[in-house]
């Protein structure tokens, strides 16, 4: 599904820019990056993470593929070689200008202004026909860490990709990523909701694509270097043309396509050669071209070489760092355990902190103002759910009623407020208002039970 979005999105770029220009292309491709997180997030439903923070790493890694390629491959690969920085509105630098001028204010207006939020506020909020429907519209625009850590790591790999053949890269990836802080904390602070607890899987695995956008930034900064001046015309030795080729030609045929005229004197005699030395991947691709490499100055080729001999040395370090070491990882785990404590003790007690929650099993809706929970809260504090609401009980949001099973507790009290709810000790049957209670324990309950064993000293006993 992933690679047919990509190539549905390159066609696209493709058609847009051929028919219309850069600036065009550029809005489908801010339009583009903007929007398929929406797509991903449909299609992961088929996925069953363990936890929020695997399912937040996995959408990383296929949003930040799409927008890597959506943002600086595509436009590289539909772009032919000789078109690559002359002037003319269907061309590749003055595409690269585009990118960065719609990153800069498209984008970042776009996102400011928060449209489905500013509808449900402003449109579907004053008309819903319930309060709780009401609040609901009012809780906020849904954020998730993963849409902006590809955000970020695109804006770098982008400025990485095209630094060699656009200087200017590095100044406007700086002023973005600037522009892009200014603009989450304003829709931190106001716009967006309360964004689910994560562990620490989605920040180890960004680090990985930063050094991945490095080794991008030697390998085609070598491919910029080398290209110039980007026209396959090359010097040859011969003195002057023989008197057949001189004169002038109205219908020429260019080898990117073009037609036009071409008026050949006596000079200095050219020929064809082919300035893409870096068309593959292969790091030693390059270097076997530097023998025919006749259109490079002397200075460029040291520079090519240079930039060639640190990418080859930074691309395996990546390659033995990367695989390497989980290869490591996986063999040690059959010798020794992999835990190792992070942090010191601080000496206070996880029960002593006033205003912790706890990671207790819940799930976010689009109608409910408060996630659901789905796993036995009876014998916690209520304080570690993490959010409280005023008018219903926690029971209102408990699925765990909604489907009985043998050996049940007790059935959901629609009428308890949070402050009547007390915990059950063990086995010993409770009864608090109109609740079922059942001491049943030798049946496995169907969802999670979260449990709470505070030290005495914290209830003062």
């Amino acid at each position: 599904i992933s690679a047919g979005f990509i190539v549905a999105n390159a066609f696209a770029i493709y058609e847009t820019r051929t028919n219309y220009g850069a600036a065009e292309a550029a809005v489908l491709i801010s339009v583009l990056n903007f929007a398929i997180p929406i797509f991903v997030r449909i299609f992961s439903f088929v996925e069953k993470p363990n936890s929020e923070g695997d399912k937040q790493n996995s959408l990383y890694f296929k949003v930040a593929l799409f927008r890597w390629v959506n943002s600086a491959l595509v436009i590289y690969y539909i772009t032919p070689f000789t078109n690559t920085i002359v002037e003319g509105n269907r061309n590749l630098l003055p595409t690269v200008a585009a990118v960065y001028f719609f990153d800069l204010t498209f984008s970042q207006a776009l996102r400011l202004a928060d449209l489905w939020g500013t509808l449900r506020k402003h449109i579907f909020g004053p008309r819903a026909s319930t309060q709780e429907a009401m609040n609901n519209h009012f809780s906020g625009s849904g954020v998730q860490l993963w849409e902006r850590y590809t955000d970020f790591t695109r804006v770098i790999f982008f400025s990485f990709f095209y630094c060699g053949l656009y200087p200017a890269a590095f100044l406007l990836c700086s002023g973005l990523m600037l522009l892009q802080y200014v603009t989450d904390k304003y829709s931190l602070m106001r716009t967006w909701a309360r964004a689910p607890l994560i562990g620490t899987q989605l920040a180890k695995s960004s680090r990985k694509f930063f050094f991945t956008a490095l080794v991008f930034f030697g390998l085609f900064s070598t491919h910029w270097y080398s290209g110039f001046p980007y026209d396959n015309v090359c010097d040859v030795d011969n003195t002057s043309y023989p008197n057949n080729y001189v004169g002038y030609y109205g219908d020429v045929h260019f080898i990117n396509g073009d037609k036009g005229s071409l008026n050949i004197t006596n000079g200095t005699p050219t020929t064809y050669c082919n300035q893409d030395a870096n068309n593959s991947l292969r790091p030693h691709n390059l270097l076997l071209q530097f023998g025919e490499g006749d259109w490079m100055t002397d200075e460029q080729k040291t520079l090519t070489k240079i930039y060639h001999y640190s990418s080859v040395l930074v691309f395996y370090v990546w390659a033995v760092v990367l695989f390497g070491l989980l290869a490591f990882r996986w063999i040690m785990s059959f010798i020794r355990g992999g835990y190792k404590p992070n942090g010191e003790d601080q000496e206070i007690d996880f029960s002593c902190v006033p205003d912790i929650s706890g990671y207790v099993p819940q799930l976010g809706v689009g109608f409910s103002a408060f996630p659901l929970l789905i796993c036995d809260i009876d014998e916690i504090d209520s304080r570690l759910v993490g959010w409280k609401d005023k008018s219903k009980s926690y029971d209102f949001y408990n699925i765990i009623y909604d489907i009985p099973y043998e050996g049940m507790k007790r059935t959901r009290n629609k009428n308890v407020t949070n402050e009547e709810i007390k915990p059950y000790l063990g086995t010993q049957q409770i009864e608090i208002d109109n609740r079922e209670a059942s001491t049943r324990t030798d049946t496995k309950p169907m969802f999670s039970i979260v449990k709470h064993w505070p030290p005495s000293w914290v209830h003062g006993n």
